[in-house]
């Protein structure tokens, strides 16, 4: 599988941790929205400004792919349920 077809996790400073995109299409549009990884982890229906930069790189990398943050992290979240029990097992 290509790295950028990879899902996106969030590890914080104080052990929070998730799937916050399915892959790099679904990232470039929470930066499009205006979210960083902590603000998409911690609450993805946060009013952000828009980004146009990361907007117009995210219609050329991921056309028609454009959803809510919310939608995304929670697409994320479904496909991936079982992550943070992931990285439990693999601690000491």
């Amino acid at each position: 599988m290509a790295i950028t077809d990879q899902p996106v996790v969030h590890i914080g400073s104080e052990g929070e941790r998730g799937v916050i995109a399915r892959d790099l299409g679904d990232l470039l549009w929470l930066f499009a929205a205006g979210l960083g990884p902590a603000e998409a982890f911690s609450d993805p229906d946060l009013p952000a400004e828009p980004n146009e930069a990361f907007h117009a790189i995210a219609e050329r990398h991921a056309p028609g792919r454009r959803r809510a943050p919310a939608q995304i992290v929670a697409a994320a979240r479904a496909e991936f349920p079982h992550f943070s029990e992931l990285v439990d097992a693999m601690c000491r």
